[in-house]
């Protein structure tokens, strides 16, 4: 059995029991080394699925099945956050039939963002940068101020990097300039011991964290 873990954003505060329980019961383990290692047992066998010093997701996949055919049969996918959220779920599915996954479910960054600033996510559109330059993010701001989908009243955009913040703000504000009196919530790190939430312009964000989440709510302009 594959167990793809969702462990929630940031130190294990968010993660539920049932992803606990799961990991004690798995012998080997994948994921990205930054966020998985808290989780596994000390020298537990791990894949680094890190593209940075590690093998990468297709070379790991490719090892997971190796160690499949060599007789594990409990291994433990762990991500960050929701398996199904911008994550690993569709490629792992895409390899393997349904009846030899098990998905654990894990919180989200922008679920525990909102429930910390009390804004309804259902009313939010997601969207995710990660591993994107995001060069449409403007054009797709633009499009939800003009013709806002039903029922939505903002959006959520989750971004990574030193300047994932400072780079978003900007790029939108240069296709859009009338957008830089918008306020946003900017969400840094959220469910490490350094997380930082501040509302803000977005010609006025500082730099913050590694992880980013921004949610734009209602598209609240200040005036000048």
């Amino acid at each position: 059995m594959i167990h793809i873990i969702g462990t929630g954003p940031g130190d294990g505060r968010y993660t539920l029991d049932l992803a606990r329980e799961t990991i004690k019961t798995c012998t080997v383990f994948a994921g990205f080394r930054s966020h998985a290692l808290r989780f596994i047992p000390p020298s537990s066998p791990f894949v680094d699925l890190s593209s940075d010093g590690g093998v990468g997701i297709y070379s790991g996949l490719d090892e997971i099945d190796r160690l499949r055919l060599g007789g594990e049969d409990e291994i433990g996918i762990l991500v960050s956050g929701d398996p199904g959220f911008h994550s690993l779920l569709p490629l792992v599915r895409s390899r393997y039939p349904q009846w030899e996954l098990r998905i654990v479910p894990g919180l989200s960054a922008f679920q525990v963002a909102c429930a910390k600033i009390g804004i309804p996510w259902q009313e939010l559109e997601l969207v995710s940068l990660h591993g994107s330059g995001g060069e449409d993010i403007a054009s797709f701001v633009r499009r939800f101020v003009s013709h806002p989908p039903s029922g939505m009243s903002g959006f959520v955009v989750l971004t990574a990097g030193p300047r994932g913040d400072r780079d978003l703000a900007e790029r939108i504000i240069v296709e859009e300039p009338r957008f830089r009196g918008f306020k946003a919530w900017f969400c840094w790190d959220i469910g490490e011991d350094g997380e930082s939430i501040a509302y803000c312009r977005l010609d006025a964000v500082q730099e913050g964290g590694r992880l980013c989440t921004i949610i734009m709510h209602r598209m609240e302009e200040e005036s000048v």
